[in-house]
């Protein structure tokens, strides 16, 4: 490929590579705009369940089916006294890889208004900087799917940038223990995929062994969390309470009932002696529910386990319980609403232990500044996330059209969409439909449409389809 044509596709070439300040600077804008509504609210944004990531980050204290990485991120970024610094980074990161991937596949000369365009239009109409302001590790599910598109789909690049993607992928995919499950869930539904020629071939032509790197980065991601748990607490676990959170989610299900009724005749779970008083809120409620009369999370886990194996191996309970996930996992995929839950009791108590001195500001931001409309936002968010689907859709199913978009751009966005709906099937079959859950990644459906349709001969496709020539 010659200067010119690198020119005109836009690919980072000797010509086109753009300079370090200048990358800097549009890195760094990209984040400020993406922690607008941090600034808006005048403080990070807290959730009933940043209290655990403090009480983890700060007193090594194990939660089950949680992850200290992101509790040590914010105490050691922070230091206890810049906690807007925490929100910055996540911006730097989200934008950095944002940046990474307009320069890798936007054809365009105009690839950097591009990447500012795409900036301004997700963090004022979708749930992007809602993520980034947040104290959660939810934004790092954004960057978890954003490394691997373009560790697996960037062409040329330098050693240095794939080095710290490579580390964003590690990092992000130990924040969330949700992680270890979406990125195999996702390589199955792209196997699946596969059995498309035309999808097999933007997939998996020319970037074999960089599957394998991902898969190799996959695995010290796998060792790194027990890792971290082994340095905090002495205990080598990736988590514990798995067994309990299915327990949970037979519950909801409808499945946990007719169980018991069924096999407390014949075996002595300790949990058929509540059968009959089991409350709605199995996990919190800490007053009636059987979870905390058997003794807490880790003495019930082993007649929890016992329970969620024997509804695995019987098939009648075993079909209505995967019935169930697909239908959650459905509805799961396009729950995608921002909600202001407020930061609770606990998340407040620990505030006031390890950051006494910003409890005063958090409750000034609560009370005065609040956060922007959030209704107006769900409606913009569900409008550009359908608006996008349809715009794939229609993309990938005109022959003119699809035969015009790039092996690169259509692997990114074939993957995208497996990741997507990934972690819509792993939340909403073992963590139940939360809205949050799909809303932190909803936004990035935009970014396919963007590499396609501001593709040259696409766009140019559309203007001679328009006129009728």
């Amino acid at each position: 490929m010659g200067p010119e044509e690198q020119a005109a596709t836009g690919t980072a070439g000797a010509g086109e590579r753009d300079s370090i300040w200048r990358g800097v600077v549009l890195v760094v804008l990209g984040a400020l705009v993406l922690c607008w509504m941090g600034f808006y609210h005048c403080f990070p944004i807290l959730s009933a369940d940043t209290g655990s990531h403090l009480a983890m980050g700060y007193e090594s204290t194990l939660y089950p089916g949680r992850s200290s990485v992101y509790g040590l991120f914010i105490r050691f970024v922070s230091q206890g006294e810049l906690l807007y610094l925490v929100i910055l980074v996540q911006g730097l990161l989200v934008s950095y890889l944002l940046y990474l991937h307009f320069r890798s596949f936007f054809r365009s000369r105009l690839w950097r208004y591009g990447f500012l365009s795409f900036v301004l239009l997700v963090s004022l109409t979708t749930a992007a900087s809602f993520h980034v302001s947040h104290f959660l590790p939810d934004v790092f599910t954004a960057t978890l799917f954003l490394s691997i598109t373009w560790l697996l789909f960037a062409g040329q690049a330098s050693t240095s940038e794939r080095i710290a993607v490579s580390s964003i992928f590690v990092f992000s995919l130990s924040t969330q223990i949700s992680h270890l499950l979406i990125v195999p869930v996702s390589s199955a539904f792209v196997l699946l995929a596969c059995l498309s020629r035309r999808v097999r071939s933007s997939l998996l032509d020319g970037v074999g062994k960089r599957w394998l790197l991902v898969a190799a980065m996959f695995g010290v991601g796998l060792v790194s969390i027990p890792s971290v748990h082994y340095l905090a607490s002495g205990r080598f676990a990736i988590t514990h309470g798995t067994s309990v959170y299915l327990v949970n989610r037979l519950l909801e299900n409808g499945t946990l009932d007719g169980y018991l009724r069924e096999r407390c005749r014949v075996e002595k779970y300790e949990l058929c002696r509540y059968r009959d008083a089991i409350p709605d809120n199995f996990l919190w409620d800490w007053r009636n529910s059987p979870l905390y009369k058997m003794g807490g999370w880790e003495a019930a886990e082993e007649d929890c386990g016992a329970i969620v194996w024997d509804v695995t191996l019987t098939p009648r309970y075993a079909w209505k319980n995967l019935l169930a996930a697909v239908e959650q996992s459905l509805v799961q995929l396009f729950s995608m609403d921002m909600r202001d839950a407020g930061m609770g009791e606990y998340t407040w108590t620990m505030m006031k232990k390890h950051l006494g001195r910003h409890v005063r500001k958090s409750n000034f931001a609560h009370c005065v500044c609040r956060l922007p409309d959030l209704d107006s936002l769900n409606d913009s968010q569900r409008a550009v996330v359908f608006l996008s689907i349809l715009l794939i859709a229609i993309a990938f199913s005109h022959a003119g059209l699809r035969k015009r978009i790039p092996a690169d751009v259509a692997g990114l966005s074939w993957l995208m969409l497996s990741l997507w709906a990934a972690n819509a099937f792993v939340c909403g079959a073992f963590a139940g439909v939360e809205e949050r859950n799909q809303s932190r990644v909803a936004w990035l459906i935009v970014l396919p449409v963007f590499s396609i349709f501001f593709h040259r001969p696409v766009w140019a496709f559309i203007r001679r389809s328009w006129k009728g020539e």
